[in-house]
């Protein structure tokens, strides 16, 4: 699981995973912090992050991604509060499902969109996932969560549903900007 998106500078609050293989639908899920397995000195991919606390920040730079120390497998959440401090670019959690990666974005392109991308090698401004005027106010927390199950991924935004897409990630990929040196994390 890792943090992406195109940043002017945002914090990040909570990044919390939750394995869901064995549960319950009723069961209230377990959220497992992943904070204490940040190391910004060796987990940044680009730009300049640092951690103090419970709360990763990145200065103001485009492409900024971070990753996070943990494979995930199967089906599980991932979930992030996060404040975007300046700027209008995106914030998104790159997720992996069926070993591919794929990133949710939120507030995309200069345009207000949210999606998943890339879908078959088309962004969110070409994709069925495509959802306009989602719009993220500076200063202002929120929590995204990808939702990754067997056949199907779900982007939230404080709880509403923005992006639902049937996959076995075959036709997932990720746009160079988001690019990891590992696609499994």
């Amino acid at each position: 699981m890792r943090v992406s998106g195109l940043y002017r500078s945002a914090a990040f609050v909570l990044l919390a995973y939750c394995g869901l293989k064995g549960m319950t639908e009723a069961a209230d899920p377990k959220w497992n912090s992943l904070m204490g397995t940040i190391d910004p000195s060796k987990h940044t991919i680009a730009g300049q992050w640092t951690k103090s606390a419970n709360e990763l920040s990145v200065k103001a730079g485009q492409g900024a991604r971070i990753a996070v120390a943990t494979a995930p497998a199967g089906e599980y959440e991932f979930r992030a509060t996060c404040t975007r401090r300046t700027g209008q670019h995106s914030i998104g959690l790159v997720v992996v499902h069926a070993g591919r990666p794929v990133v949710f974005e939120v507030d995309a392109w200069g345009s207000h969109l949210a999606g998943f991308q890339d879908i078959r090698g088309k962004s969110i401004r070409e994709n069925a996932t495509r959802r306009d005027g989602v719009t993220l106010e500076n200063n202002r927390r929120y929590t995204i969560r990808v939702e990754v199950r067997q056949g199907e991924l779900r982007g939230l935004l404080d709880d509403k549903e923005l992006a639902k897409h049937v996959s076995d990630g075959s036709d997932l990929s990720i746009p160079d900007v988001c690019k990891f040196p590992r696609d499994d994390q």
